[in-house]
């Protein structure tokens, strides 16, 4: 209450003059007889002031904010208010016997020693018709008594009661405040700041609190690491081990060896959970590549059964002392704990493969193409971000063979694959025999220009470092129906041997319409993403199909087999499918390794003329992901990656005429990151590998330098990341591949160009 209230409560509040009191301060005339009116009217109890007013609003207000915060107050409160009562009720009889003992005279009882000689009120005098005898009441406990004051025994019940809950709450007679009230009126009522800096710490305790037990919770951390899920934060010594699997990951399927990464986040859990707790250091990669090795049979090829096997003998050794049943727990857990976690995010980390086109990486060892009447091939290959380009043809087809349809649009190698699945076993498929003709759509498409032997205008080549595959929309080859626009066909939409187009044609009948976006179909796709089936050898297999291995699939699919099954029962000589490598969602902007000439951020951003970062780009990729790998500061405001490098080198005439990159206008935009002309290394005239690992070795690891070299007779350009065990790893801008020259030819690397930081 501010000072003014408390003059204004001073001013309202005073005594009535009793009727038969003097007023000494007014004097009367001799002779005279003073009349005041008011002395006439009966005198009235004061009923209060604006000030107490004030006060018991306070006062109600804490009390009803000590309900909802203090367990137990409000049961407290009505025990006080019935207490209250009952005191009133006591007061009234004693008031009323004091009233009789007056008109009768005084009987004072005698003095009692331990009471105070000047206590004389009439609540103090004591009933002399009670029965005397010793007190077995209770006293009050120590910690509730006044410091100046001691307890009186009470000798009625409802009284002593009362005294400890006055004592508690400061009201009565005693002036000093109880614990309880002193929390109320200090807490809640005048130290207004205290509760709610109380209460934004409890919440902000209790927030941490449930944080921790969430983090701390989630079992499967290492399975979302593994399989680079960006909800989670991860601590330095987890992007490590990130690192370290991603690295083998890369090193296996140079050697045509595909895995999951996931399924060693789910080792680690076990081990974690029930061996020496390891923790993300003691993954090591030789850890790493002993679990990826448990996964593959004595041919190379995965297989689960394997897996399972060689992983139950794995943690006997390093978890020792268990019964056989608990290691076949194990085993049962890392499976389980990999469902949960594609239960958890939905699915797994292909949510839109097969929407929009996302990039998946194909890599075998051959192709089988025995089952077209073609001679096989042993020709290792990785085939990354693929792209299908629709072609015409003549004869049943009624087109113009060699004609490029729909104006030529790319269209990502996944969503056509979707397309022909859509388009050829139908929507109405079982979802089973739908994932099964995604998986041998995509084989056949893979190996139909080998087969053929680019007959028709097929092909599977790379123009300017992109894989194109040229393949005819027609019944000759496969049938693509656009996923999110539809197809129209030159002939009757009933008339199979019409050409397809995307979307709705001038010339064509409409004959379907796009597929929903939480079509089931998509799902189906996601969960099949880049698979293909695989020989004992690990090489492609042609799966040649028509309407005969349609309808087994969808039988198959009735009887309950799943997609593996039933490929493996049509085509006998496929003894596994691969496992997916693609890239989904992936924020190409945030990782410099992923970046790519061809991502369609800035795939179109031109250089010179006409000329794209995707036709031309790869040295500006190349030196965009050195840049950023060294830290150096740019003049680039906001976000830098190719695209925007590749702009603000166009103001600084970075490039010539046909879109050569100027080296030495590389530091106008990184002041720090120079071109070092003098460490230009010409390695055409060496003539052995070891020659060329050796020269770029001694470039690459001096201090603070920064190399890319010419691959392709200078038809390419990568980065070098780093030099380990004299094997050259690098950061290809056109493929997914990390080693220099497992993936490039060591007689046509011909330029080493460096920069250095400072």
């Amino acid at each position: 209450m501010n000072q003014d209230r408390k003059n204004l409560s001073n001013n309202k509040k005073g005594t009535p003059m009793n009727q038969n009191q003097e007023n000494k301060n007014t004097e009367t005339p001799t002779g005279l007889t003073s009349h005041n009116p008011k002395q006439d009217r009966p005198q009235r109890k004061p009923t209060g002031s604006f000030s107490d007013s004030f006060k018991s609003g306070i006062k109600n207000r804490a009390l009803d904010k000590a309900d909802n915060v203090i367990p137990g107050f409000n049961t407290a409160r009505n025990l006080k208010s019935k207490l209250d009562n009952m005191r009133e009720s006591n007061k009234k009889e004693s008031d009323a016997l004091n009233n009789i003992r007056a008109k009768q005279g005084p009987q004072l009882p005698p003095k009692r020693e331990s009471r105070k000689s000047e206590d004389s009120s009439p609540e103090n005098i004591e009933d002399t018709n009670k029965p005397k005898g010793p007190s077995f009441l209770p006293k009050a406990p120590s910690f509730l008594e006044d410091d100046n004051d001691t307890l009186e025994e009470v000798e009625n019940p409802e009284e002593n009661n009362l005294s400890m809950l006055q004592s508690i709450f400061g009201t009565g007679k005693k002036k000093g405040k109880g614990p309880a009230r002193f929390l109320i009126e200090g807490s809640l009522g005048l130290k207004k700041l205290l509760l709610p800096i109380i209460i934004v710490v409890v919440l902000l305790l209790f927030c941490i609190m449930i944080i921790s037990v969430i983090v701390a919770g989630d079992k499967n951390t290492p399975i979302a690491i593994a399989d680079g899920n960006d909800e989670y934060k991860l601590t330095k010594e987890q992007k490590a081990f990130k690192e370290r699997l991603d690295e083998v990951h890369d090193e296996y399927m140079e050697d045509g060896k595909d895995f999951d990464e996931k399924m060693i986040g789910a080792v680690f859990i076990i081990l974690n959970t029930y061996g020496e707790k390891y923790d993300y250091d003691d993954m090591t990669k030789g850890k790493i590549k002993e679990i990826v090795d448990l996964m593959f049979d004595s041919d190379g090829n995965y297989s689960e059964d394997t897996f399972k096997s060689n992983l139950k003998s794995y943690f006997q050794s390093k978890i020792p002392g268990k019964d056989d049943a608990i290691y076949d727990r194990y085993v049962e857990e890392v499976f389980s704990s990999l469902e949960e976690y594609k239960e958890q995010t939905g699915g797994n980390n292909l949510a839109s493969t097969g929407q929009t086109g996302s990039m998946c990486t194909y890599t075998f060892k051959g192709m089988n193409l025995e089952q077209y009447g073609s001679n096989s091939n042993n020709k290792a290959m990785t085939i990354s971000n693929l792209m299908v380009r629709l072609m015409s043809v003549g004869d049943m087809c009624d087109g113009r063979t060699g004609q490029v349809l729909d104006d030529g649009e790319l269209i990502p190698f996944e969503k056509y694959v979707l397309g022909v699945a859509y388009a050829e076993i139908g929507p109405s498929a079982s979802p089973e025999a739908f994932k099964t003709q995604m998986i041998v759509a995509r084989s056949y498409a893979l190996t139909q220009a080998a087969a053929s032997g680019n007959a028709l205008s097929r092909k599977l080549v790379q123009e300017n470092g992109q894989w194109i595959l040229q393949i005819n929309n027609c019944v000759t080859d496969q049938v693509y129906c656009d996923p999110d626009k539809g197809c129209s066909r030159n002939t009757e939409c009933k008339n199979q041997n019409g050409v397809m187009h995307v979307g709705e044609h001038t010339a064509a009948n409409r004959c379907s319409g796009p597929i929903a976006q939480d079509s089931p179909l998509r799902q189906y796709a996601n969960e099949v993403a880049g698979k293909i089936p695989l020989d004992s050898q690990g090489r492609i297999y042609l799966t040649n199909f028509q309407q005969t291995e349609q309808n087994l699939m969808e039988s198959y699919a009735k009887q309950g087999l799943d997609y593996t099954q039933i490929i493996m029962k049509i085509f006998p000589k496929v003894v596994s499918i691969s496992e997916s490598n693609c890239t989904e969602g992936e924020d190409s902007s945030s990782n410099y390794r992923t970046w790519k000439q061809t991502d369609s951020k800035w795939a179109n951003v031109k250089m010179a003329g006409n000329t794209t970062i995707r036709e031309a780009g790869c040295l500006a990729t190349s030196i965009a992901m050195l840049i950023e790998k060294s830290g150096a500061k740019t003049t680039i405001q906001g976000e830098f990656n190719p695209g925007t490098f590749v702009e603000a080198m166009k103001k600084v005439n970075g490039f010539d005429s046909r879109a050569n990159l100027v080296w030495s206008s590389v530091e106008k935009i990184a002041s720090t990151f120079k071109y070092q002309e003098s460490m230009k290394t010409d390695l055409s005239n060496m003539t052995t590998k070891d020659e060329k690992v050796k020269a770029i070795k001694e470039n690459v690891e001096k201090n603070n330098t920064y190399c890319v070299v010419a691959v392709n007779n200078d038809g390419h350009w990568v980065a070098i990341d780093k030099v380990e065990n004299n094997s050259i790893k690098m950061l290809d801008p056109g493929s997914k591949a990390t080693d220099l020259f497992k993936e490039y030819d060591w007689s046509t690397t011909t330029r080493l160009e460096c920069f250095k930081v400072g």
